[in-house]
């Protein structure tokens, strides 16, 4: 399973404004065997980047091979450079986590 990042998500972020970035989770897979996706949202150690989006919502199910397509907002505290992470998918069926840390930089002024 795999976590893009989408390109059309701002590279530079001003501070204290808050933002929407998107990405798409990807399953590829030899089993024919849909997964059923919830995503969780952990607030990283040095909280420099504030996630402001629902935790806990269902993406739905997820046959082999798709995607599903899911918005981030942001709402950066720190200035620099700052690294996305914190994103956890679960697949409900079999209680798999799939950890996606540092899946994006962004410059945050």
């Amino acid at each position: 399973m795999r976590l893009y990042f989408s390109t059309s998500s701002p590279n530079v972020l001003l501070l204290e404004s808050p933002s929407r970035s998107t990405s798409r989770q990807s399953f590829m897979a030899q089993r024919e065997r849909s997964l059923d996706l919830q995503l969780r949202l952990e607030q990283p150690a040095n909280r420099q980047l504030i996630f402001c989006s629902p935790s806990g919502v269902s993406l739905g199910q997820l046959p082999p091979s798709q995607h599903v397509d899911f918005s981030l907002d942001i709402f950066p505290v720190g200035v620099g450079i700052q690294s996305i992470s914190g994103i956890r998918i679960t697949d409900t069926f079999t209680k798999r986590i799939y950890e996606h840390d540092e899946i994006a930089q962004i410059f945050v002024s």
